[in-house]
C-alpha cells in the first residue's frame, strides 16, 4: 500500500507530507516543521482545530469525527485513507 499524504494549508501556504503510521496529524505536522498552531496537545484547547476538506480521520479508538472541523491532536489519518487535505483557515 502506498504511504499516505497529508497537505496542511496554513497561512497562504501548503504543505504536503507522508502520514506516520501511528502519529497524530499535529504530531506530523510538528516532526517535519509545518507551523500548525496547537497548545495543549489534549483536545481541550481547539487550537488545532482544522477543517478536513479531503480523505478521513479517526481518533486511536477508531471513531470517526462527526463534523468535518477535527482537532488534529486527537486524530490520525484513516487507514486506507490515501490523501488528507486539512485547512486552517476556514
Amino acid at each position: 500500500m502506498k504511504p499516505a499524504r497529508i497537505e496542511y494549508r496554513i497561512a497562504g501556504k501548503s504543505y504536503e507530507v507522508i502520514a506516520g503510521e501511528h502519529e497524530t496529524v499535529l504530531d506530523c505536522a510538528l516532526r517535519n516543521s509545518i507551523p500548525a498552531p496547537y497548545s495543549c496537545m489534549e483536545g481541550v484547547c481547539s487550537s488545532c482545530t482544522a477543517l478536513v476538506l479531503e480523505g478521513e480521520v479517526e481518533d486511536f479508538v477508531g471513531h470517526a469525527p462527526i463534523e468535518a472541523r477535527v482537532q488534529t491532536c486527537q486524530m490520525r489519518i484513516k487507514p486506507g485513507c490515501p490523501k488528507l487535505i486539512l485547512d486552517y483557515e476556514r
